[in-house]
């Protein structure tokens, strides 16, 4: 009896050994490492012909977390070997042995070397760069997150490899006017300038709290500008001011905004006009008078926000044409009508921004036109 208790108790052991074994390995404690190697490449001393490679391949050791990962491998590449200007290359990795494309490397040791000063005409040229790895398990709270030793690659050649840069084909607004929302329901989307696809226009409600612009409706993509670095001029610039980088007004309420944009070798400058929110009706609908910013057809301009222009009373019957007027162009390029849509109380503003003479809408004597900016819809009563 002795000799079962003994071994009944040695069989309790084990089962519970092996219990914390299986436990330990379902439910691993993740452990922080402090770096984790990246190898060294045979041609690191070689040169490394960016223009005639196919791919970049490097080889690394998986960070030791106390169990095996699913790691993701990001390469950044610098100039110094402090790494203090590096950029992180637009390829990932879920291997030890990692391979991207040649041109990867070769955009990001371009973009490097416009940072530092060089020119599109400086190139090809020869540099060292340097290499490391960031590695991630791709937790929200960083856990995990570790960076390797840095290399050298003492003679890396490139031609210049970046893809032109384009000026931007749409324009997009937000403020307070709409929460800061990028949203399509609720997004100023600028009107292109007829004849000038690079140019844009709309009304905008600025207040304290101001405006950003971006040629894509997002925080992260496209090129988000505020108060700094754009040129701000126009017969109402003396009222913007600068919050906290964004584009804001020491006299709260509608504007007439219209953004130029040129390249300057590979930056967009913009120059942002601010304008009295003047709105006119030309033609037909004032006893065909064809005269450019005639003061009887000035649209009265609403206090608030989400309030309405309004037109003068209609002086003839005919096609309602309404513009802005922008500096150095003519009315028509910056022109808008009514769309009417069936069963709806309201339209909508049809702007004539690229396109050709539009099909308008015929109102009668002493109607008026009625336009809420802040969301398109348009009314004639």
């Amino acid at each position: 009896m002795k000799k079962l208790s003994i071994l009944a108790t040695l069989f309790v052991g084990l089962f519970l050994t092996a219990s914390c074994d299986s436990d330990r390995d379902s439910n691993p404690t993740l452990e922080q490492p402090s770096s984790f190697v990246l190898n060294t490449p045979a041609i690191a001393d070689a040169t490394y012909d960016l223009d005639h490679a196919t791919t970049f391949k490097l080889t690394t050791s998986q960070p030791d977390y106390g169990y095996t990962a699913a790691t993701t491998y990001y390469i950044q590449a610098s100039l110094h070997a402090d790494m203090s200007d590096y950029l992180e290359v637009s390829a990932t990795s879920h291997n030890v042995n990692i391979e991207t494309k040649a041109s990867k490397l070769a955009n990001a040791v371009t973009q490097l070397m416009l940072n530092a000063g060089k020119e599109e005409a400086d190139f090809p040229l020869t540099t060292p760069v340097y290499i490391r790895l960031r590695a991630s398990l791709g937790s929200s709270n960083g856990e995990g997150e570790v960076l390797s030793n840095t290399i050298e690659l003492k003679n890396v050649r490139t031609s210049f490899c970046l893809p032109p840069v384009e000026l931007p084909t749409t324009m997009y607004v937000k403020g307070s006017f709409n929460n800061w929302s990028w949203d399509e329901k609720k997004v100023i989307k600028m009107v292109q300038v007829n004849g000038a696809e690079n140019e844009f226009w709309h009304l905008v409600w600025i207040d304290g709290d101001g405006i950003k612009f971006n040629y894509e409706a997002s925080d992260s993509e496209g090129q988000l500008m505020g108060y700094e670095g754009c040129t701000i001029t126009g017969e109402a610039a003396g009222d913007i001011i600068d919050n906290n980088g964004n584009i804001a007004s020491n006299n709260p309420g509608w504007y007439l905004l219209y953004i130029q944009t040129e390249l300057d070798k590979r930056d967009i400058i913009y120059t942002v006009n601010v304008l009295k929110p003047h709105v006119w009706l030309i033609g037909d609908v004032m006893g065909q008078v064809w005269d450019e910013e005639n003061p009887a057809a000035l649209f009265t301009v609403p206090t608030t926000a989400d309030g309405e222009f309004v037109s003068p009373a209609f002086l003839g019957a005919g096609d309602i044409r309404a513009y802005v007027k922008l500096p150095g162009t003519e009315w028509w390029k910056s022109e808008f009508i009514i769309k009417k849509e069936t069963g709806k109380e309201y339209g909508k503003v049809d702007y004539r921004g690229l396109g050709g003479d539009q099909y308008r809408v015929s109102a009668t004597v002493g109607q008026k036109f009625y336009i809420n900016f802040s969301n398109e819809n348009a009314r004639v009563e």
